[in-house]
């Protein structure tokens, strides 16, 4: 008799608990498992450590580019100018990626506050919106960094990878995918959180991911295809007059494009699933897949720091142009440089 009622006993305790299970996950209206709170604050806590991280490290180089070029005699002649170009190559071409970097930690705030609040839609909105859109904004400064990597190695305008230089129709494209994508994904994602517009919600973030798949595809084949064969697309040797540190940022660059192409194929994958497929039903593909992948995006990038930054390749390549101008003509390259940091 008593084994018969050890038995109940049991078999009552498991009814229970998994009744007490299925509430709990009932409880999150908006997800098909319960979030943890300790993975959504080491996420806010590493992404806004490093975009901290990151912002010391850009006014720190800023100020040594600025006083690199402090010692030059060009500086003397046109201050303004050179400042207004030192802007633009040392800082303005750093914020979307610390947009990025807010707009991840806003992300996860906003997950917080829908594991508390589990009837809050705006939290929730507010979480698929920013964690969405913030790599497009990281993958912007990769955009630039690079293309500003392939003027200060002297590379040509008409070469298989100068398609990145300026007024070329490819930088338009990826410009022009990069806000259509944006846009999509921003839509989308507030209007999957209502059931009568979810189906076209997921309709838009799929055609906004796919678009910046393929948009960072042809970017990462092309950073590829420089990788390979610099030595072919430098003209005048410049990858050896320049500091050879170049190849860090470069490598750098590689990686995260690489780590950000990733996630967007899963993303791409959690959506065609829809909100039911086995990628949205498991927390461990957002925090892996998307939370620790840009997080790596924005540590790698930092790495680049310790070694050299865009502002010293431009003030190298800016040197010796300037010597070379002088040796030929006595004039200093200002026109280049006016529209150089016009950009």
């Amino acid at each position: 008799m008593s084994s018969t009622t050890a038995t109940q006993s049991t078999s009552t305790a498991t009814s229970i608990a998994n009744a007490s299970a299925s509430v709990a996950s009932d409880d999150y209206d908006f997800y098909d498992y319960n979030p943890s709170k300790i993975l959504t604050y080491v996420a806010f806590i590493l992404f806004g450590m490093w975009t901290l991280i990151i912002c010391i490290e850009i006014f720190v180089k800023y100020l040594k580019t600025l006083d690199l070029f402090k010692t030059t005699k060009a500086y003397d002649l046109n201050r303004k100018q050179l400042k207004k170009t030192i802007n633009a190559v040392c800082l303005h071409i750093y914020i979307p990626l610390i947009l990025g970097g807010l707009m991840e930690m806003g992300g996860y705030i906003g997950r917080l506050d829908s594991i508390y609040d589990t009837s809050s839609i705006t939290a929730f909105v507010v979480e698929t919106v920013l964690i969405l859109i913030a790599p497009v904004m990281i993958s912007a400064t990769t955009y630039m960094l690079f293309h500003r990597l392939l003027r200060y190695l002297n590379v040509p305008e008409n070469s298989r990878v100068g398609i990145f230089m300026k007024n070329s129709l490819m930088v338009k494209f990826f410009v022009a995918g990069d806000v259509i994508s944006f846009f999509l994904q921003a839509a989308g994602g507030g209007m999957t959180a209502e059931d009568s517009t979810m189906h076209v919600g997921e309709k838009l973030v799929i055609i906004g991911l796919v678009i910046q798949l393929v948009s960072f595809g042809v970017f990462l084949f092309v950073q590829i295809h420089f990788t390979l064969r610099y030595k072919k697309f430098c003209k005048d040797f410049y990858h050896l007059k320049v500091t050879k540190k170049w190849k860090y940022i470069n490598c750098c660059l590689l990686i995260a494009s690489v780590f950000i192409f990733i996630r967007s194929i899963v993303r791409v994958a959690e959506f065609g699933q829809g909100f039911d497929g086995y990628i949205a039903s498991h927390e461990v593909f957002l925090y892996v897949f998307d939370g620790l992948l840009m997080l790596l995006t924005l540590v790698v990038l930092s790495v680049s720091f310790f070694f050299t930054d865009i502002g010293e390749i431009y003030f190298q390549h800016f040197t010796l142009t300037y010597a070379q101008n002088e040796e030929n003509d006595g004039l200093f390259p200002y026109k280049t440089e006016t529209n150089d940091s016009s950009e």
